[in-house]
């Protein structure tokens, strides 16, 4: 298609509110008879589409295409994609995608216009690459400051988790893993007797003893999509706009797991009238399985946390008993190369000097401790560099922080 080199600037210089609309009327004209669909959505990512194989991308030449670099990490930089325009070999089909971006109302506003031979083409290869953008098949879809990004991180540590390295009181898993099966096969009962196709699972416990474990194991035995919540707030929108955006992403992806991390610190302010509107109102064909973490459940509304159908079963996670904490210490002992594990008398001593600990204090003991014995392993005892790392980590418990007078305040302990 030939296009005016300067065509993308002059759409620019135009008032945000005249953007779209010039540009999709001089690519129609440009572009006829070819088929042109106009795509919207900040998800859409072409580049990488490309580059998980799904197409080959390249530049239009003789037209200045807004690429670039952001910092991403330490040491790394990531690719930034802006206007631009894109050649596209995709099943053997030649398409076009014109990307612009502008800012209108304090928000990014950014489209896609798809060019090719026939509407059918068009209108596929939109479908393709609007699913990849939306549902991911390698990452995690998470919601914050009012949009949804992808995390690979969260979606890798799904893919490890085992349910072995999993401590839990026996049967625990199984119920829960249960439960959930039971919900996503029950699909043709829910319809039958007219029952809203969604269930919520509240888990409910002190912080470190395996609320977010227990999810991942899940998530990993069920297969399901993962789409967390890490907050409603936002520079710009309003909370019940996230929330109900929120919702309608899992709506549109379901069968899959929404995830509402720390219920207790979403759910402040209009949040919660947001939220309970939203599970109250979810679809009877949705198949959204919800599951929440909450460090503090006594904080929790009585209208979200004991009402049933918001969240129909509540699991408590409870800090683990010595007998916990043995089956915990001795399955870490046993993943330890022969040089590092310690005897059953050693186990035994930890149990009894771990009382108040959590499973994430006891995975961080047994960390430290190898940690410290590959500086010192010339003349390292493992069972006395635990010995002492278990004291280091009682003194931290112990110690004094600035929050803990607003705490007490608070009546949390």
């Amino acid at each position: 298609m030939t296009v005016d080199a300067m065509l993308l600037q002059r759409a620019l210089e135009l008032p945000a509110s005249a953007i779209g609309y010039f540009l999709g009327r001089e690519l129609a004209a440009c572009a006829h008879p070819r088929a042109v669909i106009e795509l919207h959505g900040s998800e859409i990512d072409v580049w990488q589409f490309a580059k998980k194989g799904r197409c080959d991308v390249s530049l239009r030449e003789g037209i200045h295409n807004q690429m670039g670099w952001t910092w991403k990490r330490r040491g790394e930089l990531e690719e930034y994609q802006g206007t631009s325009w894109f050649d596209v070999k995709w099943e053997g089909h030649s398409i076009e995608v014109v990307m612009a971006c502008w800012d209108r109302s304090y928000q990014r506003e950014i489209c896609h216009w798809i060019i090719a031979d026939d509407s059918e083409v068009a209108r596929r290869f939109s479908t393709a690459l609007a699913d990849f953008g939306a549902l991911p098949d390698d990452a995690n879809l998470v919601f914050s400051n009012g949009c949804w990004s992808h995390d690979t991180a969260g979606f890798a540590a799904i893919r490890a988790a085992r349910s072995e390295d999993l401590i839990l009181p026996d049967g625990v898993l199984e119920k829960i893993l249960a439960d959930a099966r039971h919900f996503l096969n029950s699909r043709e009962t829910y319809k039958k007797y007219g029952l809203a196709y969604k269930r919520g699972l509240l888990f409910a416990g002190a912080p470190g003893n395996g609320k977010t474990a227990c999810i991942r194991v899940l998530l990993g035995e069920l297969g399901l999509r993962a789409l967390v919540v890490r907050s409603f707030n936002s520079r710009y929108g309003e909370v019940e706009q996230n929330v109900a955006a929120a919702f309608n992403k899992a709506k549109r992806a379901a069968p899959c797991a929404l995830v509402l991390e720390d219920l207790d610190v979403l759910v402040r302010g209009n949040a919660l009238s947001a939220l309970l509107n939203e599970l109250d109102g979810v679809g009877a064909d949705t198949g959204i399985l919800t599951l929440a973490t909450s460090n503090h459940p006594e904080k929790l509304d009585p209208a979200l946390a004991d009402r049933p159908s918001r969240f129909d079963r509540v699991y408590r996670f409870e800090p683990p008993t010595p007998e916990l904490r043995r089956r915990f210490l001795a399955h870490w002992n046993q993943r330890l190369e022969n040089a590092l594990r310690v005897n059953d008398a050693a186990i035994d001593r930890l149990v009894e000097q771990t009382g108040e600990f959590s499973f994430a204090f006891l995975q961080e003991l047994v960390v430290s401790a190898m940690v410290r014995w590959v500086a010192d392993h010339a003349h390292a005892d493992m069972a006395s560099i635990l010995e002492n790392e278990l004291r280091s980590l009682r003194e931290q418990r112990r110690a004094p922080t600035p929050e803990s007078p607003q705490r007490k305040e608070e009546g949390d302990s």
